[in-house]
This record gives C-alpha cells, sequence and structure tokens, in this order.
C-alpha cells in the first residue's frame, strides 16, 4: 500500500508490527504493543549519495494520508525514519599482479559502500541463474535486499564483500569507526549493534594497499606514530 502511494519516490519500506517508536529504549526489552504498527521508509536515492536519505515532512505527511483511509480502525500507525548510525571505514588489501591497484581500491571502495546500503545491502542474493558450484554464483555485484534490521555489522563480512571484488588477493586488515554525537570516533572492535529503527550509513570509506588507515584521518583525529608526510618549503627570498 505504502509503496503505490503517489507522487512519493519510495525506496523501502520496512513493516515493524506491534512496535511503537514513542516508547522504544535502545538496549533495553522492549513491551509489544498491540494494534500498533511502525512503518520504516526510506527515499529513492542514487547509491553514490554521501548523506544519509532522510524523509521529510512533506515525505512522511504524504504517506500518511495515503494510508490514513486504508487503515484498520483500531490500528496506530506510525511512520518513521530510519535512525543512521554514521560509519566510516578503511580497508587494507593485497592486489592479485596483473591487476591495476587504482582501480580494485576503487572497486573496494564501491562494494563496501554498496554492502551497507540501506536499499541493496546486506548479505548479497546469489544469482538463481547461476550453477550452485559455479564461482559466478556470488560476486562483488550480488546484491542484498537492504541491511536487515536488527543485523549487526561484523568487519568479517566487511572483509568479505571487499575480497569478492576481482583482483584483490586478500585483506590485510579493516577498520571500522563509528562516529558519536560529539563528532568523535569510536572505533569499534566487536560487532556493530544494530537494533529499533537504526540502520548503517557509510559516511567514508579509505582503501589503499597493504595495512588499512586509522579511522581518524577522515576527521583529523588519526592517532600519533604514523609515518611522516613531507610537505614542499618555499626558499626564503631575500
Amino acid at each position: 500500500i505504502i509503496r503505490a502511494a503517489p507522487g512519493v519516490p519510495v525506496g523501502r519500506v520496512e513493516i515493524l508490527p506491534l512496535f511503537n517508536p514513542n516508547t522504544y529504549k535502545p538496549g533495553s526489552a522492549n513491551p509489544l504493543f498491540p494494534g500498533a504498527v511502525t512503518a520504516l521508509v526510506i527515499p529513492d536515492h542514487p547509491l553514490e549519495q554521501t548523506e544519509p536519505p532522510k524523509p521529510d515532512r512533506l515525505f512522511l505527511d504524504a504517506i500518511c494520508r495515503w494510508i490514513e483511509p486504508r487503515r484498520l480502525v483500531t490500528t496506530e500507525i506510525y511512520v518513521r525514519a530510519p535512525e543512521y548510525l554514521r560509519l566510516w571505514v578503511t580497508v587494507g588489501v593485497i592486489t592479485l599482479p596483473g591487476y591495476m591497484r587504482e582501480i580494485v581500491h576503487r572497486d573496494v571502495a564501491k562494494a563496501i559502500r554498496r554492502y551497507l546500503s540501506p536499499l541493496v545491502g546486506g548479505l548479497p542474493i546469489p544469482d538463481p541463474d547461476a550453477a550452485l558450484d559455479s564461482a559466478e554464483c556470488l560476486t562483488a555485484d550480488a546484491d542484498g535486499p537492504g541491511w536487515p534490521l536488527g543485523m549487526e555489522v561484523r568487519t568479517q563480512d566487511l572483509a568479505a564483500a571487499a575480497v569478492r571484488v576481482e583482483g584483490v588477493r586478500y585483506v590485510k586488515s579493516l577498520r571500522l569507526a563509528l562516529q558519536k554525537p560529539d563528532g568523535a570516533l569510536d572505533e569499534q572492535t566487536e560487532p556493530l549493534r544494530i537494533e529499533g529503527l537504526q540502520l548503517p550509513w557509510l559516511m567514508g570509506v579509505s582503501v589503499r594497499e597493504g595495512d588499512a588507515e586509522d579511522p581518524g584521518v577522515f576527521l583529523g583525529q588519526a592517532q600519533p606514530g604514523g609515518k611522516p608526510i613531507p610537505a614542499p618549503v618555499l626558499r626564503k627570498k631575500c
């Protein structure tokens, strides 16, 4: 019903039955609300978009007006935007001989972004037309249904998405950081928990040969001890 709303570019809809977003508290056991239904909606958007796609007030109002005459009288329907967790990822890979590193690094960054996408992210869906024992059954181009609600973000899965890219011999290291409300980056050593209306959103990804960079480089928060970078100095003139 929501996808059929006229003039609303809906990219994804998730229905959470018995869920009341006004009383939900992350990290705690939340009661089920009979008659309550929450619809999480995401606008359609380009996959290369850098800012999290959030429905504006006009978008939400249009959906509410569309479903109001179609809902059961005893049902409370809430239409909400996702709560994005802003993530930063750095990847260190070893490229196979014969491949251009720049192209491989670009493709790895693209694969990580697609894997975390709310529209085509998550575990990839195998090609039904491919043989079960074929290497083409699961490739870097295989998309998922969008990052599932409640599925944690693991560095091992991100590394697996990178390895599926053609030209990658192996992933040497991968680092994941969560941006906190104060703007600082908190590197994650354990799987990042996703709950409620939360979804991951990749703010930036860095891929290079060898070891992964410190995620702090994105915001100038890298820890000391890295290799010095020579900077040109203009010769003084009399």
